[in-house]
């Protein structure tokens, strides 16, 4: 029983990782997108 539970808590620990790392990738794609049409509008 303890087994499964430690199993669970690393699986839900890999998901909150995955999901940050995707976000991050997300936000710095867009962060690229936005600074060069911010930088030609001045």
């Amino acid at each position: 029983m303890r087994r499964f539970v430690k199993e669970e808590e690393g699986q839900a620990l890999v998901e909150y990782a995955l999901i940050i790392g995707l976000i991050s990738v997300v936000a710095i794609a867009a962060l690229s997108l936005i600074s060069g049409t911010v930088g030609d509008m001045f």
